[in-house]
């Protein structure tokens, strides 16, 4: 062993005083900026990019009401939060292409000319067998920095310079059809991934190209053909983090296309995996929802009593709903619906415009359109003109608009009507009546302001247990 130590530090010295120049192309020479390539300029390009990606996950929120991205950097305003560390890893890399390339021939040896091999090696552009690496990294660090167009010239010139190496072609085409589909080019993304030989792929290469199909895929809501392409990514996938994320989405899926026991399998299996808090929060209520179970609605019902769940009571009351209306219960499904609407912190969220939805659905199944029309309008303000549900709600929400104007004017004037049709004493008797009404309603809203004043100051809010008190399901 200390032999091999000491002839390694023997070569390094030689390396050091002899082979630094780019200008010579020798077996040292080559060894030399290899070493140096792999190990000191691109190994800390690599811990820059891989900090990167850490940041861009943090900074990631979800959707949760929609099929979520495979990747998040789809969310495109992640980029911002690695910019840093990205911007160091492409200084990194074009460090090391600068310094490090190998262009010059070397001596030619003629006892190699008949061989294909030597040929072959001897006709190449770059002698550096690390360098490639960094310019595939120069190229995922320009993605990632939110750079789609940089990135895909980065990996078409690599391509064209390394077209004899298939491994390296390979990555350059999949992550070029990466970057076409981050752009919207869906047609661009589908012709380069044509070119790519999946025979030809390993196993790494293989769960890769899965991958950016089933993304693809997925930006273009063609869910069925995703799933294969997803299938194969989960399989393959070695991040239990990113592992749990595609888990969810094909949760999301299955549920989409009406397969209900896949659906809970695949949420099951989503909050198995190392996830995120806000991953396997929405992972349990889907999988509650979907069950529906007398055990679900009692692990909802735990949830809503427990502190940690404060800020999410919109989606468990929205749960409980959703299994209430499973079991064509819905009146008590109303009442968990408008419980979720009414803990909803911010009013604007898409998740408030699906439950405006299904309770307005409701009310007008129950022709309760009075309760109806409040609950379309503000789902047609929230809910994206490119919902295909959009027109529904809009129609309804116009429609019901002015038969409820109608229907408040004859409630009126039949009131008025009634009233004028009693005597005075009749008349002074129904207005007191209004009047207590009004204000024991006034009376009873200040004694719970004053008990929620309290209860917030003790660390329990609506019943919640304090953290301390509470615990995980």
């Amino acid at each position: 062993m200390k032999r091999h130590l000491t002839y390694l530090l023997c070569v390094l010295m030689l390396v050091g005083f002899g082979a630094c120049s780019t200008t010579k192309n020798t077996r040292l020479t080559r060894f030399h900026h290899q070493l140096n390539t792999r190990y000191n300029v691109y190994f800390n390009g690599m811990n820059s990019y891989r900090e990167g990606l850490k940041k861009i996950d943090e900074a990631n929120k979800d959707d949760f009401s929609k099929v979520i991205p495979m990747y998040a950097i789809s969310n495109h305003e992640n980029a911002q939060a690695a910019s840093s560390q990205m911007t160091t890893c492409i200084e990194k890399c074009r460090k090391s292409i600068k310094l490090h390339s190998i262009k010059k021939k070397p001596k030619y040896n003629s006892k190699g000319r008949n061989e294909d091999t030597y040929r072959k090696w001897y006709n190449q552009e770059e002698f550096n067998e690390a360098l490639d690496e960094a310019w595939i990294l120069l190229g995922m660090a320009e993605f990632h920095q939110g750079e789609f167009l940089g990135a895909v010239s980065t990996f078409n010139y690599v391509a064209r310079h390394y077209s004899d190496d298939e491994e390296v072609l390979a990555q350059c085409r999949l992550w070029s059809a990466r970057a076409y589909s981050e752009l919207g080019w869906y047609y661009d993304a589908e012709q380069v991934l044509s070119q790519v030989k999946q025979d030809d792929l390993n196993r790494k290469g293989s769960t890769f190209y899965a991958a950016v199909m089933a993304d693809l895929m997925l930006k273009q809501d063609r869910y069925r053909e995703a799933m294969p392409f997803l299938k194969i990514a989960i399989d393959g996938e070695r991040s239990s983090r990113q592992r749990s994320r595609l888990w969810f989405i094909m949760g999301q899926l299955q549920a989409r296309l009406g397969d209900k026991q896949q659906a809970i399998e695949a949420y099951r299996q989503c909050v198995k995996q190392n996830t995120t808090v806000d991953m396997d929060f929405n992972a349990r209520i889907s999988l509650y929802s979907l069950s529906a179970t007398d055990k679900d609605m009692k692990s909802l019902q735990k949830m809503t009593r427990q502190y940690k769940h404060k800020e999410h009571l919109d989606q468990v009351f929205g749960a409980m709903g959703d299994i209430c209306l499973s079991r064509r219960d819905t009146l008590q499904a109303l009442h968990y619906y408008q419980m979720a609407i009414d803990t909803m912190h911010n009013a604007a969220t898409k998740s408030m415009g699906s439950l405006q939805v299904k309770a307005g659905d409701l009310y007008y199944d129950r022709r309760q359109y009075d309760k109806a029309q409040p609950c379309y309008a503000s789902a047609a303000n929230i809910v994206s003109n490119e919902d295909p549900d959009y027109q529904r709600i809009s129609r309804r929400a116009e429609s019901l608009s002015r038969l409820v104007a109608e229907q408040a004017r004859v409630a009126l004037q039949d009131s008025l009507q009634y009233l004028a049709s009693l005597s005075e004493d009749e008349q002074v008797a129904v207005l007191q009546k209004m009047i207590d009404a009004r204000i024991r309603a006034e009376v009873r809203a200040a004694e719970q302001a004053r008990i929620d004043s309290i209860n917030d100051a003790n660390g329990v809010n609506n019943g919640l247990t304090k953290p301390q008190d509470a615990r995980t399901f």
